[in-house]
């Protein structure tokens, strides 16, 4: 059972407000709440203010950023180097893939090892060139909304 007021109408200086203007979206206020709450979270991970919620994900992001480097520059640690030798495996398929390509013989192993790098590397490919365009997508998005948030906007702008 339901107990509320029915509001038919509403006067405010001089004006006359209809229930067409006075009703509420719950599920668009939901939404916004929401979307302000995951908002405020990426915020806080990307600047780097940790919060009770948000220091797992800023230590997490710290992690892979850092192994990330430490790939990228060839640092031999216990944590990393697994990563190096996976990536100079991958890079070593390649250049084999292409030699043979060239019409270099490759042998046996070799080619066997190409040919599954090759065939787990289609699935991975398809997916990035399907979640490519939504990224396009959000990109565009991203952009209409620094628009609409730029100037004294602030975060005051999505509650109102």
């Amino acid at each position: 059972m339901d107990v509320g007021l029915v509001l038919q109408a509403a006067y405010y200086k001089n004006t006359v407000f209809t229930p067409d203007l006075l009703v509420i979206d719950e599920e668009a206020y939901y939404r916004n709440i929401v979307l302000a709450a995951q908002q405020a979270f990426n915020l806080s991970v990307n600047a780097v203010i940790p919060t009770p919620l948000t220091i797992g994900a800023i230590i997490g992001k710290a992690v892979r950023e850092a192994r990330t480097v430490g790939v990228e520059a060839s640092i031999y640690e216990k944590d990393i180097i697994d990563l190096i030798i996976g990536r100079a495996q991958r890079e070593m398929l390649g250049v084999a893939l292409a030699a043979e390509a060239h019409g270099f013989e490759l042998d046996e192993a070799t080619l066997k090892a190409a040919s599954a790098a090759t065939v787990a590397a289609a699935p991975a490919a398809t997916e990035k060139t399907a979640e490519a365009k939504p990224e396009k997508e959000e990109t565009e998005e991203e952009k209409k909304e620094e628009e609409e948030e730029s100037g004294m906007a602030g975060l005051g702008a999505l509650f109102g």
